[in-house]
């Protein structure tokens, strides 16, 4: 439990400190390492909180026993030599390694240092424990980190924006494999907010960080946070006001890292106290994150820049240019499958509506007319707009009749113009041979579809 007293955010930024006392309750009692007190008989007198999290013993339980009972009974010598020396001389010493038996009965491979006090009663010991497996994990996972850090900068740099998501959840997936993490979200500070970027988690959900949106509120004082090289907390929940992790439960431990640069913050989310967590590898941590975070934002700006490139920007479909890239491509593969259906529509009395109630009306007749035709096509076909009120679709090969398709595209168009009965909509659809070229086959549909204009005036609908 965390010792009573503590000072407040608003005390310590006027300059208090935190009494002595209230100091040494939280050193003794979240110390990383064992403590110990012996007294001049060898037995030991006090242990810190860490007695239950290293050797499973409960508090109290390891008073008043002698210190050899709990050593393994080949690391006797070892440990009574060490006693020995340390006799000599009051102060540190140096570093034993001893195996010290947990509550189960099995033996744990500890570091144990010795601080000696001498007075008219005998020699005193301070002995602080460490298990050596933590010492080797942390060296082997701050190797590893390094290693990650170097491999993100690599693929960061060569990273495009079309495979951006895939490639950011898998190295946030390879980071929580070394650390640990249940969850790890990534968010960027966007004026006085945080906004979430990315988000991994180990029960398999994520989040689009396009899409989400989602603001993050700090466990931590974000003042705090800016200061310190990490801040670990415990949580009740998940900490972004979602759904509870069940892998996690209803407690978790919180790790927030304030990332620098343009500013962020990184929260890993551990299920329960972990000891696969160690700050001093808060510092790689947030060179990785900084890193993804950066080129996230670099690949905003090229998709960005593509949008602009490639779409239209009333309607957001393809303009002309993308269609006859994407059209040429699909060419190119059409000799290997089906032929697709080019499907041209330009829409009859648009220019005498845009004159009648100006071009704010046409724009919203041709995102209207986008809409339609937009749900209508699936995942692999193509729409665009090329020109002021034409619009083309390539449907990939699907079976469907190629009048089949341009009636469907006609009837839904026709539901959108509902709104503007002077408006109507002319549809010429093709199937490609796959001699042509991508202009051919946009002049042949565009000559499909002034036949059809033709047929409709003959029948005495309006023309153009």
């Amino acid at each position: 439990m965390w010792p009573e007293g503590a000072p407040n955010l608003d005390e310590l930024a006027a300059g208090a400190l935190p009494g002595a006392g209230w100091c040494q309750r939280v050193a003794t009692e979240f110390s990383p390492d064992l403590l110990i007190v012996v007294d001049p008989l060898l037995r030991a007198v006090w242990t810190s909180g860490a007695v239950e999290r290293i050797l499973g013993i409960p508090r109290g339980e390891l008073l008043g026993t002698s210190v050899s009972d709990h050593v393994h009974p080949d690391d006797l010598m070892v440990a009574m030599g060490a006693l020995n020396e340390t006799q000599r001389a009051d102060g540190y010493h140096v570093a034993t390694r001893i195996r010290v038996r947990r509550w189960d009965g099995t033996y744990l491979d500890t570091r144990v240092t010795a601080t000696t006090i001498t007075d008219e009663v005998g020699t005193w010991l301070v002995l602080a424990l460490r298990p050596v497996e933590d010492e080797v994990a942390i060296e082997r996972r701050r190797a590893q980190l390094k290693a990650l850090a170097q491999s993100v900068y690599v693929e960061c740099a060569g990273m495009r924006w079309l495979d951006m998501r895939s490639r950011i959840q898998g190295m946030l997936g390879a980071l929580a494999g070394v650390v640990g993490a249940r969850t790890i979200e990534l968010s960027a500070a966007r004026g006085s907010d945080l906004h979430l970027e990315a988000l991994w988690a180990g029960d398999g959900r994520s989040v689009d960080r396009i899409a989400h949106g989602a603001s993050l509120v700090t466990v931590a004082e974000p003042a705090q946070l800016r200061l310190a090289p990490c801040i670990v907390s415990t949580i009740e929940q998940h900490p972004a006001g979602r759904d509870v992790d069940p892998t996690i439960g209803s407690s978790a431990m919180a790790v927030e890292i304030w990332l620098d640069g343009d500013g962020g913050v990184v929260r890993l989310v551990f299920g329960g106290y972990t000891e696969t967590w160690d700050d001093a590898n808060a510092d790689i941590i947030a060179l990785i994150c900084s890193t993804m975070l950066a080129t996230m934002h670099r690949c905003d700006q090229e998709r960005d820049l593509n949008t602009r490139a490639t779409r239209d920007p009333l309607t957001r479909l393809m303009n002309r240019s993308a269609l006859l890239q994407q059209l040429d491509e699909m060419l190119a593969g059409a000799a290997d499958g089906g032929r697709p259906v080019v499907l041209f529509a330009d829409l009859n009395h648009f220019k005498a509506l845009n004159d009648r109630f100006g071009h704010r009306e046409g724009d919203t007749v041709l995102c209207r007319v986008a809409d339609a035709i937009s749900s209508q096509v699936r995942t692999d076909d193509v729409a665009a707009r090329i020109g002021g009120d034409e619009f083309v679709v390539v449907f990939q090969p699907s079976g469907i009749s190629v009048d089949a398709l341009g009636e469907r595209i006609r009837a839904e168009v026709d539901a959108a113009l509902a709104e503007w009965p002077d408006v109507s909509v002319a549809v010429g659809a093709i199937e490609v041979d796959v001699h042509d070229t991508a202009e051919d086959v946009l002049d042949r549909a565009d000559r499909a579809m002034y036949a059809d204009k033709a047929r409709h005036r003959g029948l005495g609908a309006p023309g153009r």
